[in-house]
């Protein structure tokens, strides 16, 4: 969407909307970096505990 209106403001020469595919991009990158983190802390949450010896395994308690 960013660079079809990039290329549309420069084919008809219409100024105002020079910030859109900046802003377009903007949010784009932001929920890119927004869904890798929710990724990454929920791929780190689900990795298997280690038990050592001696200790139970902690249980759930609904």
């Amino acid at each position: 969407y960013g660079a079809a209106t990039y290329r549309m403001r420069a084919a008809i020469d219409l100024e105002p909307l020079a910030w859109l595919p900046k802003a377009t991009l903007a949010v784009a990158v932001a929920a890119w970096i927004a869904a890798f983190v929710g990724l990454l802390i929920q791929g780190l949450n689900r990795r298997p505990r280690v038990r050592r010896e001696g200790r139970a395994a902690p249980t759930a308690e609904l």
